[in-house]
């Protein structure tokens, strides 16, 4: 499972830039899953188990920071119950095969809501399931 916490990561929710230099919500963590089905094709008379890739799978996980302006929050809420393009690059630069962009979209069906100690940032972390498959663009 591949996971991503850095400073420098670029994301864009439905074409509204959030990570590095957001002035109103923090990415905090990003994690993509992409598992693949498993399938049992054992058959009678095998002496071990066989199994086989299924259907791709994929699964978005975003961890934010909210500060006390909560413009950001009302936009991502907004999108609740819809399918959002998603893109992320590693580093907020130019796109390049070192900092390809991954390109898919996510059902924006429960989106983040926040809570946390009262003096504390508010903090959400959500999931969402991936309803493309990922496009990785390495083209400036």
């Amino acid at each position: 499972m591949a996971r991503q916490k850095n400073l420098t990561a670029l994301i864009t929710i439905g074409g509204t830039s959030y990570g590095a230099g957001a002035p109103t919500v923090i990415l905090s963590s990003y994690e993509l899953e992409t598992p693949d089905e498993t399938l049992d094709t054992t058959v009678f008379g095998d002496s071990v188990r066989k199994r086989e890739s299924g259907l791709g799978d994929g699964n978005l996980t975003l961890g934010f920071k909210f500060d006390d302006d909560l413009t950001t929050w009302n936009t991502l809420y907004a999108l609740k119950g819809t399918e959002v393009a998603i893109t992320i690059q590693a580093q907020n630069a130019a796109i390049s095969a070192a900092n390809p962009e991954l390109q898919f979209s996510v059902l924006w069906a429960d989106p983040p809501m926040f809570g946390g100690d009262v003096g504390s940032l508010a903090e959400s972390t959500k999931s969402f399931p991936l309803t493309t498959a990922i496009t990785v663009d390495t083209t400036p």
